[in-house]
């Protein structure tokens, strides 16, 4: 976990003062105060042809650099095929008023020393201060998120006209540690709370609320079942509809649907009702085996294949003992019909 603390003075207020419009120049290849054009935009010094004491003065100025310096600028404007050599071309000389925020960028960048192993601290999990060990790092701003980069990427961020910063994060050993130290203390606070529990449950005032709650589930339990059996003694029967191929349960909609749509007619106990395809699955309950319906003592249940490809079954049975009371399978128009 990789957390920001804070910005490095010097390198952010170097960035900071480097604005993109303060990169471009002018039409007329000018000095230019503007504030409207962008990084993107330097390329138009590019295209304009100097003089040749201009373009002469701007070579022997940019020599004169650091070459790491120059490699600098080559890796901020890297994305957009800009180097040096293009700005010497254009008479351009590294103290032009365009060009010299980069040049002092690099000046700040290759002479910061980033800072490393140094007290921190960084917000856990539980959205506590804790202390740890950070670094120092360059990094890019991707939607509220710090990364850190390398200084070449940083660069190159920057030449994108990405936020940038130099930032502080978590060690990956201090992390570890950290980490290491918070899950012992879980787990420390977790045997404590159980050691907590299990002591009041041999109270006294423990043991009555046990008793309570084992008096509290037996009596659901015996509910649950009563209802179970009050339900199974209204419907003794059920059935199982499929539609299958080679033996294997489909899609129990199946074998009503399509250019023909067939129904099923179900009369249970005093209930009786006409069900279209998209009414099927309000009967019952599917699973791999079928449309299971819960049937009365009394029933009627009549039902048509329509599918040309899948065979429509139908199985009944006593629920008592799962008997198996009636099977028939069609094919398409088929009809499978059983009462009582």
């Amino acid at each position: 976990m990789r957390k920001y603390l804070k910005v490095n003075a010097r390198l952010l207020l170097a960035v900071s003062t480097i604005s993109a419009p303060s990169l471009m120049p002018s039409t007329a290849f000018a000095q230019s105060n503007s504030t409207e054009q962008t990084i993107g935009a330097v390329s138009d010094l590019l295209g304009m042809i100097a003089q040749g004491a201009a373009k002469a003065n701007a070579k022997k100025a940019w020599s004169q650099l650091d070459p790491q310096v120059v490699q600098c600028v080559n890796t901020i404007f890297e994305s957009k095929n800009i180097t040096a050599d293009q700005f010497v071309a254009a008479g351009v000389a590294p103290n032009d008023a365009r060009v010299a925020p980069i040049i002092n960028l690099c000046n700040v960048v290759l002479t910061t020393q980033l800072k490393a192993d140094f007290p921190c601290s960084v917000t856990n999990s539980m959205r506590q201060q804790v202390s740890t060990a950070c670094v120092e790092s360059y990094a890019v701003d991707n939607n509220g998120t710090l990364n850190p980069v390398s200084r070449d990427d940083f660069l190159r961020a920057f030449g994108n006209e990405q936020k940038v910063q130099v930032a502080n994060f978590e060690t990956t050993d201090a992390q570890k540690t950290r980490l290491m130290a918070e899950q012992q203390q879980a787990e420390a606070a977790r045997q404590k709370a159980e050691a907590d529990r299990q002591r009041y449950l041999a109270s006294p005032e423990g043991k009555r609320q046990l008793a309570l709650q084992a008096a509290s589930e037996a009596k659901a339990a015996a509910e649950r079942k009563a209802a179970a059996a009050a339900f199974n003694r209204e419907h003794p029967f059920y059935a199982v509809l499929s539609c299958s191929i080679n033996g294997q349960h489909v899609n129990i909609l199946a074998c009503f649907g399509g250019d023909v749509g067939t129904e099923i007619e179900l009369k249970n106990g005093s209930a009786y009702g006409l069900y279209k395809v998209y009414q099927i699955s309000g009967l019952g309950r599917e699973n791999r085996a079928g449309l299971t319906i819960d049937l009365k003592s009394s029933f009627s249940i009549v039902a048509q294949n329509s599918n040309k490809t899948l065979i429509l079954g139908i199985s009944v049975y006593n629920r008592a003992g799962g008997t198996l009371i009636y099977q028939k399978q069609v094919s398409q128009y088929g009809v499978v019909r059983y009462s009582r």
